[in-house]
């Protein structure tokens, strides 16, 4: 063999090589980039769940809370009723002279 088919032999093989180190670290990327794929579905799942749970309690807290404003805006229109008829009371028996 000739010194010249060595040499380009020679340069084949490290080429091979470079070639070969280069699949290998992109193979681990790969590997690598995989797992990270599955942790971010993984995560996006949990945070899905998550959302949706924290949505029903906020559903369930804003009407808990329209109960309560509605609880106690029936209360101020009973109180109001009532100083309204106390005032009809008092002014009858004023007007009546019973009192």
């Amino acid at each position: 063999m000739s010194q010249r088919n060595a040499k380009t032999l020679r340069r084949i093989d490290r080429s091979n090589m470079n070639l070969c180190l280069r699949m290998a670290r992109l193979e681990a990327d790969v590997r690598e980039l995989q797992a990270g794929y599955g942790q971010l579905v993984h995560q996006v799942r949990s945070n899905r769940a998550n959302s949706q749970s924290m949505s029903r309690e906020l559903s369930f807290v804003s009407h808990e809370q329209r109960k309560r404003a509605l609880s106690r805006q029936r209360i101020g229109l009973l109180v109001g009723s009532a100083a309204v008829i106390i005032c009809l009371i008092s002014a009858s028996l004023r007007i009546f002279g019973l009192c």
